[in-house]
């Protein structure tokens, strides 16, 4: 017999499947919003997406198109990767990658891959 704790566990597990596209690894990176000055950081990574830290979350709306500059960890290249925003938070904002191909799709597949096998999944 499953007790309620592990009921509601799974329940918010199935539920986090169903609004993700693919899993996330914690992640430390350094990233640039085109068009906007300085540096924030990514704070976790997806194949499909990032979630990136920034005091200026109130200066994006859902659905907001944007270019984020980076260099992925393993990579020598920077890179170029168009998004749109998917949600905002008073800590930062979520993105989704949009239209990514050819070797930027591979540098992002293999970076994730690499690091998803060597850092722990966040906690549910």
């Amino acid at each position: 017999m499953k007790n309620s704790k592990n009921g509601k566990n799974s329940k918010r597990l199935e539920a986090e499947k169903e609004k993700r596209l693919a899993p996330r690894i914690e992640f430390n990176l350094d990233v640039v919003f085109r068009g906007f000055k300085g540096i924030r950081q990514v704070s976790n990574f997806s194949i499909g997406g990032f979630f990136i830290r920034t005091g200026h979350a109130s200066s994006f709306k859902r659905g907001d198109k944007i270019e984020l500059v980076t260099r992925l960890t393993l990579e020598k290249r920077i890179i170029l990767i168009n998004a749109q925003v998917a949600h905002v938070t008073d800590k930062g904002v979520g993105v989704q990658f949009l239209d990514v191909h050819g070797t930027c799709a591979q540098a992002i597949q293999s970076n994730f891959d690499v690091f998803r096998a060597t850092i722990p999944l966040p906690a549910p």
